[in-house]
């Protein structure tokens, strides 16, 4: 990992964050039925893309500090 490398992780970093905000709008939107569905597609959006989002904007401040 190079500093150069952080400004790629900030970006791969918000293309998750603004998936998962797409996607959790749209849940909250979408008229579900209340049989779990909604909670676990949630907890599938935090597993696949908030969870990356920060891990990625860890990396991104550990590799280079002066980008936080």
């Amino acid at each position: 990992m190079a500093p150069a490398h952080a400004r790629l992780l900030v970006e791969l970093a918000r293309a998750h964050l603004d998936l998962y905000e797409e996607e959790s709008e749209r849940l909250d939107t979408a008229a579900e039925s209340d049989d779990g569905s909604q909670e676990a597609e949630l907890a599938r959006l935090e597993r696949e893309h908030l969870i990356p989002a920060l891990s990625h904007y860890l990396q991104a401040r550990d590799t280079c500090p002066l980008m936080g």
